[in-house]
């Protein structure tokens, strides 16, 4: 498994969003929502400890953050979302939440009406309790033949949006209305000016792509700290429980990531996550695990890196870069969430990470 394969369980998720025609108007409390404000009022880790009897099986998947996507209808201005796996587990449960901010709530209304006429083509509507301003509940089978059962809201000028999947059954409607609820406080909260994100460390910022480095990439969509269970995940090993078993013995909790949009690819981004290991050994373990799987699968040529580092195409086709400089491995990952990974996106990675690799400090 690999990053990637976040992006297209979250397709699904993603509300039809864009900006063409979107003539702003002002609006009570909080004129200016990031991104990481959006992420802010997702579900969060400490909202499963009141939503499950198990919430440190459930581990958070990679943000996603973007800034006035193409695609879908007008008005809307950023979006956020993040998925929750339950990890080992054989039903393979997910639940995931998605916000989409828009100009207006009128915007917002069309949005969320447009989506259901677009992106639910195929699903069965039900019944369920009240949401926000507006609701749709809806159930079908994911693209990874999970049950779906996902809830639709409107607050304000954000659309929302709840699902779980898992295998073999579809959730209760009832059930999803209740892990909602702190969602909706927290949009509310959003938009009132009362809950804003939380500033990306500087300890993490200061190793990140320097605006310098990112120019030639693209906009920056947004920043994060992210668990180390998040990269667990989706590690090459496929053993989740073990791998971040070891990097907590190791002292690694938690990593820098920051997403970026590719400027002169259209639909496509690039996403850069920083390990800090105690050692150079450590460092370089790391990437001689991962090459040993780019060999597999096929190695690029990774630039002028050093001689810890390796670089593959995924067979969804994204490009995936790792790299290590004495204790920290950078990680970079290519793709496009709704389109087919164009060739010409090999080199913009390759030289993100070459003016990435000799920013970071040898020590």
């Amino acid at each position: 498994m690999n990053r990637y394969f976040w992006s297209a369980a979250l397709l699904s998720t993603w509300l039809m969003l864009g900006l063409a025609g979107c003539v702003h108007q002002p609006h009570a409390g909080n004129t200016r929502v990031t991104p990481e404000d959006l992420l802010a009022a997702t579900l969060q880790p400490a909202d499963f400890t009141r939503m499950v009897s198990d919430p440190q099986h459930w581990w958070p998947g990679f943000p996603r953050l973007n800034i006035r996507p193409a695609i879908g209808g007008p008005g809307c201005e950023a979006y956020a979302g993040r998925s929750f796996q339950k990890v080992a587990d054989p039903a393979k449960a997910r639940i995931t939440t998605g916000l989409s901010l828009y100009c207006d709530p009128a915007s917002a209304a069309a949005g969320m009406f447009s989506s259901t006429n677009t992106l639910e083509k195929g699903a069965v509507a039900c019944d369920g309790p009240a949401v926000g301003e507006s609701k749709r509940y809806f159930t079908r089978l994911s693209p990874e033949n999970l049950c779906e059962t996902a809830l639709r809201f409107r607050v304000g000028r954000v659309v929302g949006r709840v699902s779980v999947m898992i295998q073999g059954h579809y959730e209760e409607p009832a059930t999803l209305a209740r892990y909602a609820e702190p969602v909706v406080r927290k949009v509310q909260a959003l938009l009132d000016g009362k809950l804003h994100a939380e500033p990306f460390p500087q300890s993490h910022a200061k190793h990140m792509p320097s605006a310098q480095a990112s120019a030639r990439v693209g906009r920056l969509l947004g920043s994060a700290v992210i668990p180390v269970e998040t990269l667990a995940l989706v590690d090459i090993s496929g053993q989740p429980l073990e791998v971040c078993e070891r990097w907590h013995r190791l002292g690694i909790k938690q990593l820098g990531f920051r997403r970026y949009g590719v400027e002169s690819i259209a639909g496509h981004v690039v996403e850069t996550t920083l390990f800090v290991f105690p050692d150079d050994q450590s460092a370089a373990a790391r990437v001689e695990e991962f090459r040993k799987q780019a060999v597999k699968q096929g190695l690029l040529a990774p630039g002028r890196l050093g001689a810890l580092s390796a670089y593959t195409r995924n067979g969804d086709g994204s490009y995936y870069l790792q790299f290590a400089k004495g204790r920290y491995v950078a990680d970079l990952l290519c793709y496009a969430p709704f389109l087919k990974v164009e060739p010409s996106a090999e080199p913009i990675v390759r030289k993100f990470a070459e003016r990435w690799f000799a920013e970071l400090p040898v020590r």
